[in-house]
């Protein structure tokens, strides 16, 4: 039987300890003194999972086990409110002003010198022709804007137009308004403050998994060199047996 000492007292070590699988990653910090596990990973292949037996999850993270995951980056897509399925009468010179993604803000005319009745289609014709990304589309009663970017580059914004400003008429929305992607985030997990130095002489270990990588069972006390020390380790001695791993 394979054994190691914990605190004088023997502990019988776990199958996929023997097989010394690592982390390989820079995760670990602390916000004050929370600490904080971090995937290297963006997007949803981005995962931090902590699985049974929960030893020293409770001390050092305050949680129960569980999976958490990053998400994957945003593309804007603008539904107007206005129902527009049977036309808008518009103004003289009514005019929208449209910025998408990281391209000028274009003014685009919707009549002329005289008001008119413009149907959906006219509308989502005017956009495009306008545009070259030809962002609008329609359902039959709203008008549809689509980015074809993604994350902080995806981008849709109203601007107050030269001439008569129908945003609202068509959108719902008074200009200026934008509206923003977000990047590919990773999974990321934040634990209670730890006010005080943990007594780990008898739970010390964590089962973690980080993205694809192996499970690793990580030692919260691998580096405290004093055994008679383990009744309070440090948050930053913490940190260093992760980052260890």
């Amino acid at each position: 039987e394979i054994v190691k000492a914990i605190n004088d007292r023997a502990r019988q070590v776990l199958p996929h300890e023997i097989d010394g699988n690592k982390i390989d990653a820079n995760i670990a910090s602390h916000v004050g003194g929370k600490l904080v596990l971090t995937s290297p990973t963006p997007g949803t292949s981005s995962r931090i999972a902590f699985e049974p037996p929960v030893d020293a999850l409770h001390k050092v993270l305050g949680i129960e086990p569980k999976t958490v995951r990053g998400q994957d980056a945003t593309r804007v897509s603008f539904v107007g409110t206005v129902n527009l399925s049977a036309g808008v009468n518009l103004p003289a010179h009514a005019a929208i002003k449209l910025k998408i993604d990281r391209a000028d803000a274009v003014n685009i005319p919707l009549t002329d010198a005289e008001p008119a009745r413009k149907t959906l289609n006219e509308i989502v014709n005017n956009i495009n022709a306008a545009i070259l990304t030809v962002p609008a589309a329609q359902d039959g009663i709203h008008i549809i804007l689509n980015s074809s970017s993604s994350g902080t580059d995806s981008q849709i914004a109203f601007e107050v137009p030269d001439g008569t400003d129908v945003t609202a008429l068509i959108f719902g929305i008074v200009p200026p308004r934008i509206y923003q992607g977000t990047g590919a985030s990773a999974a990321k997990i934040m634990g209670q403050e730890i006010l005080n130095p943990l007594d780990l002489s008898f739970s010390r270990y964590l089962s973690l998994t980080v993205d694809s990588r192996p499970r690793a069972d990580v030692d919260c006390a691998s580096q405290v060199a004093d055994p008679t020390a383990l009744t309070a380790v440090t948050l930053a001695q913490v940190i260093a047996a992760i980052e260890a791993v």
